[in-house]
């Protein structure tokens, strides 16, 4: 019974509401022939009859009447399915994860989800906070269809787009005058107290690298685990940090930190829009990716 194909049940259905085998051939647009057959064809694969024929024409048996109430319920629900599925694809429904860290989503993914909510209003945004390689982890995981870290990324299984840029810079606060206003060697730089994130962050792995191209080694007094403890323990004058300059421009245009210029300019890093390779996204996902790569 479980192979029956459902255009029978969806013919034996027709021809209940329609009350006869011509209306219903009608609203079918079939042949009168063609449905008389297909209901021989489901009373045969079942086992029993669903129709009797009376001097008012055709009723339903004991048993048909049975099997339409469960067919009649089973095409809304297939109504609705089909209508769900289709606000999803026109996207009026649907919903998206997105994994980032506070302040990337803040400075380079809100312009795009501010344009995405203004078009499709109805989409749910669900966003995950985390730092690069948590957001890898999420995405391995299937727990976010999106992510947006820090590139490169060394996972065969994800597939990374550049979507922006982030400067990193060093900064001091008001205690620091001696820095400002004038090009700093790293060997003067370093005889100062250095705030940077912790050894396990990729943002941390860069600037170390940006200290070896440049034949120095740097052990970080202070070592922390975001970007605002950054900026806090520099605003306090504990040391010079090493920020992200496109999150601190209001410290730095207030005047509570400012920014060291030093030998040897820190290359830019590139932003990803990342996801799981070979994944189906839904229609409101594959839309929002379409977006972020086109840089509108």
């Amino acid at each position: 019974m479980s192979s029956i194909n459902y255009e029978l049940y969806k013919v034996f259905g027709c021809v209940v509401k329609n009350g006869s085998i011509t209306n219903a051939a009608k609203e079918l647009y079939i042949s009168q022939p063609a449905v008389s057959q297909a209901i021989k064809q489901l009373e045969a694969q079942l086992g029993g009859k669903l129709f009797k024929r009376t001097p008012k024409g055709m009723e339903l048996t004991a048993e048909g009447l049975a099997m339409y109430e469960f067919i009649d319920r089973a095409n809304i629900l297939i109504d609705q399915a089909q209508t769900r599925f289709n606000h999803m694809k026109d996207l009026q429904r649907g919903s998206i994860k997105i994994g980032a860290s506070d302040n990337i989503c803040r400075t380079v993914l809100m312009p795009y989800v501010e344009k995405f909510h203004a078009t499709y209003p109805k989409i749910k945004l669900t966003f995950v906070n985390g730092t690069s390689a948590q957001t890898v982890q999420l995405i391995k995981s299937g727990l976010i269809d999106v992510g947006i870290v820090n590139l490169p990324i060394d996972e065969p299984e994800i597939l990374a787009d550049a979507v922006g840029e982030l400067h990193d810079c060093f900064v001091a606060g008001k205690n620091y005058p001696s820095l400002k206003g004038r090009r700093i060697l790293h060997k003067e730089l370093l005889k100062h107290p250095i705030i940077l994130y912790g050894p396990e962050t990729s943002s941390r792995k860069f600037i170390d690298d940006y200290f070896r191209s440049h034949n120095c080694v740097c052990n970080p007094e202070i070592e922390v685990g975001n970007h605002e403890l950054l900026v806090a323990f520099a605003k306090r004058n504990m040391g010079v940090a090493c920020v992200t300059e496109e999150f601190i421009r209001n410290d730095i245009e207030k005047g509570y930190l400012y920014k060291l210029s030093v030998e040897g300019d820190i290359r830019s890093r590139k932003i990803g829009l990342i996801r799981l390779k070979g994944l189906t996204q839904t229609f409101a996902a594959k839309k929002f990716i379409e977006l972020m790569l086109s840089g509108n």
